[in-house]
């Protein structure tokens, strides 16, 4: 039986290794973070004498970030940026239309983009100001109001790091950064249209920690290669990553010590029947339905099948070659799947594998005692 795990991750060549991030992407992406900070707080507090706090949010904050698979697909980063309310009218809304934030914001990023040489800024999405760095990775800063007198209390608690880190040329803000700090008790996402709407990015973003750090790291790797799959086959659109990773966590329970490979099969496997039942795949920080076009559902439900039964095959048929094996591979994950020619082969690992899958579909999965701290 093969042992295909090391071709995911860890080994001398791997998936998780080929769809990251480079150094050059990495060290841009954190620069062009900071200089937007920097930029942000200096025209904000110029204009209305207030000072933004900052947070990364998405899949920058969850730490599943793939490089693109495609020319036509983005790496996409989000700075959440927040804001007192300022003056609540009856309607519980702030005073100051969010256009308004947007305009300060639009003209500031579009000046720092052009001393940056970078693309440029979109201001199409109603719920965010864009700024494209190249043709490949842009960063989202969707704004936010928060109560005022919640802010305040924030803000005195980070005085002195935001001193210290827009004083500096190249900021260490991130390290300041902890959704414990944000515990307001009511967030507005604002609009271009002038409005504000509910919408807090906490909830989601403190699940998938939690959700992380009770899961273990397997989940997190089994959501990247999910989305590495998914910008695979589908070079535009498709299931939007925040689905697949609450798919992920519906179908995962327990790490496998078997391997990523066993893991990730056993993942795959049950896409079809969990799609094929009816059940809406929830948001369950906010326990509401995420949405998906018939089109793509009914596309996933075919692509696992295929999938499955291909990493099956790669898995467990000793007659067909390694390099074969990988192949079946690279028809669903492209050529960032290594293509090998030496595979381990491990005897007893098939009956360990047999033993972890048993009829009840329940049990397929077993509980490790963990070690990791915390």
């Amino acid at each position: 039986m093969r042992n295909l795990s090391p071709l995911f991750f860890r080994g001398k060549n791997n998936l998780l290794k080929n769809i990251s991030l480079s150094e050059e992407q990495n060290q841009l992406m954190r620069d062009a973070v900071s200089k937007i900070k920097i930029c942000l707080n200096e025209a904000i507090s110029k204009e209305y004498g207030i000072h933004p706090r900052f947070m990364t949010q998405g899949s920058a904050g969850y730490k599943t970030q793939n490089t693109p698979c495609y020319s036509s697909q983005e790496v996409d980063y989000d700075i959440g940026c927040y804001l007192p309310f300022s003056e609540i009218q009856d309607t519980g809304k702030p005073k100051t239309a969010a256009n308004i934030y947007y305009t300060t914001v639009d003209n500031a990023l579009q000046k720092l983009a052009e001393e940056n040489h970078w693309k440029g800024i979109n201001t199409k999405k109603q719920t965010c100001s864009r700024v494209c760095i190249n043709s490949q990775l842009h960063i989202d800063i969707p704004l936010y109001s928060v109560p005022d007198d919640e802010f305040s209390s924030i803000h005195e608690h980070a005085t002195e790091s935001f001193s210290k880190s827009f004083c500096a040329a190249d900021s260490k803000f991130d390290e300041t950064e902890s959704w414990d700090d944000f515990n307001f008790k009511k967030v507005l996402l604002g609009r271009r249209n002038g409005d504000w709407q509910e919408s807090d990015p906490r909830k989601i973003n403190m699940y998938f920690a939690d959700a992380f750090e009770k899961k273990g790291e397997q989940l997190r790797r089994l959501c990247r290669y999910l989305k590495a799959w998914r910008d695979f086959k589908w070079e535009n659109g498709g299931p939007k990553s925040i689905y697949l990773m609450c798919l992920a966590d519906d179908l995962f329970q327990y790490e496998n010590n078997l391997g990523d490979d066993i893991a990730f099969l056993d993942l795959i496997s049950k896409i079809p029947n969990r799609l094929e039942s009816g059940e809406p795949v929830k948001n369950k920080a906010e326990n509401e339905p995420l949405p998906i076009d018939e089109s793509d559902c009914e596309l996933l439900k075919e692509y696992a099948k295929a999938f499955s039964k291909d990493l099956s095959s790669a898995i467990t048929n000793e007659m067909i070659t390694d390099e074969e094996a990988c192949k079946l591979l690279r028809k669903h994950l492209g050529t960032r799947f290594p293509l090998e020619s030496f595979v381990i082969h491990e005897k007893e690992r098939l009956r360990e594998y047999v033993k972890s899958t048993p009829i009840n579909e329940a049990s397929k999965s077993r509980p490790l005692t963990r070690t990791r701290a915390g």
